[in-house]
């Protein structure tokens, strides 16, 4: 053979297998799901119960092993891959006044095949993305989804197809452990906020929806039902508890079409990003506005070791804290640190007792960790002898003066406690 000819096929040769590679390398990159849109039910508080549509994460495009959930499955994609999606639409071929077309939409992300909105007849949009039939697969990728925390959702027919249950969270971080770039966290916790109005549901469902007296759409909407994580207190999923001393990473998603604004009682965080933006400025806050299908990411600030085994209020500042009429329910759920932190230290020898006419006045140092104290007599001085509570002292005193039992001889303790009751040893 030509010597050149040699070296033009072998320059060609190892161009064909770099780029055979480089395709090999795109494809690993990218993380599939598949995800089954299908009709489910919603148990509720009291023994209601709502027909819903959901998402189900099964294993492979031709099996329907997963179970329908809502939300749907959290969609976790590692740094530097992209997110492929591919949709199995299960929902009945027809529903009257509804479509059951479905799609899936990440808002402020476009899609590699652009958005290319779907209209109908009139020229009126049905849907902001390609959709995927009843009986359908499609497939929606994202080769340029950035570090954040995500809301997905269909984008067919959203104000009812949300509503109905099609959503969920999608996260992707900067690098391993790290949200956004210099962000760093060791642990996260997800907190996805909805709503259901029941009568718009059962319309849906049987057919009538879009035909009076039935909802003729979301103009009228009236939830009664406030989720967190798909359930509404003292329904909710417990929350993974986390330690002291770890960078924690809330992540707040609102699926809802209200406004919801979780507050964190006793707590203060640093939001750190919105909808997937990284801010500029950090905000410390104790809440954090969530605007209908909107994110945010916040870093809890500090909680003391002293407080280990404490719980923490989440709850909606907006006040949806009912089931249907009854109160007690709603959007709140509970943060807990792990126990295991030391208790306040000692008051040890600085306790001191002056005798008065029936009374006792005792005094000692204070100790900043204690949030109050508590009072302790008994008649011997073993360590588990001290059972009876004789008083309740607010943090900041250094003494309290008590009436004398009349037994000859007394002993007393004095115990620092942190809020959630935790208290030091004393003497």
């Amino acid at each position: 053979m030509n010597p050149m000819k040699r070296r033009t096929l072998s320059r060609t040769l190892s161009w064909a297998a770099l780029f055979a590679l480089a395709l090999v390398s795109q494809a690993a990159r990218a993380e599939t799901y598949y995800l089954r849109a299908a009709q489910t039910t919603l148990s509720l508080p009291g023994g209601a119960t709502t027909p819903m549509w959901g998402f189900a994460l099964d294993s492979g495009a031709a099996v329907d092993d997963g179970t329908v959930t809502v939300p749907g499955p959290r969609l976790t994609v590692s740094p530097g891959q992209s997110l492929t999606v591919v949709l199995k639409n299960r929902l009945p071929a027809s529903i009257p006044g509804v479509t059951t077309d479905v799609s899936i939409l990440i808002p402020g992300v476009v899609p590699d095949a652009d958005l290319n909105p779907v209209r109908n007849a009139g020229g009126r949009i049905t849907s902001f993305t390609q959709v995927t039939t009843p009986g359908n697969n499609g497939t929606y990728t994202w080769s340029n989804l950035p570090p954040g925390t995500y809301l997905y959702h269909s984008g067919t027919h959203p104000q009812v197809q949300v509503q109905m249950g099609l959503y969920g969270a999608v996260t992707k971080d900067s690098a391993a452990g790290e949200a956004y770039p210099g962000v760093f966290y060791d642990q996260d916790l997800l907190l996805l906020f909805s709503e259901v109005d029941l009568t718009l549901h059962a319309s849906v469902d049987g057919g009538t929806y879009g035909t009076a007296p039935a909802p003729t759409s979301t103009m009228y909407y009236k939830p009664s039902y406030f989720l967190i994580n798909g359930k509404p207190f003292p329904e909710v999923p417990p929350v993974p508890a986390f330690s002291a001393g770890d960078q924690v990473l809330v992540r707040l998603v609102n699926a809802g079409i209200e406004t919801h604004v979780p507050l964190f009682q006793g707590l203060y965080v640093r939001q750190v990003a919105e909808t997937g933006n990284k801010l500029t400025y950090p905000r410390d806050t104790y809440s954090v506005v969530l605007g209908a299908g909107t994110t945010a990411d916040a870093l809890l600030l500090g909680p003391s070791s002293q407080l280990g085994g404490c719980t923490f209020p989440v709850f909606d500042r907006a006040m949806n804290l009912t089931n249907a009429a009854a109160t007690g329910g709603g959007m709140l759920t509970y943060l807990s640190l792990t126990a295991g932190g030391p208790p306040p230290p000692r008051v040890g020898d600085t306790l001191m007792a002056v005798q008065g006419p029936g009374t006792v006045t005792l005094t000692w140092t204070d100790i900043p960790e204690a949030n109050f104290y508590r009072v302790y007599s008994s008649t011997t001085p073993g360590p588990a002898d001290f059972t009876n509570l004789q008083a309740v002292v607010s943090s900041g005193a250094v003494g309290a003066t008590l009436s004398l039992p009349p037994e000859p001889l007394v002993f007393f303790q004095v115990t620092g406690c942190v809020t959630c009751g935790a208290e030091g040893p004393q003497k």
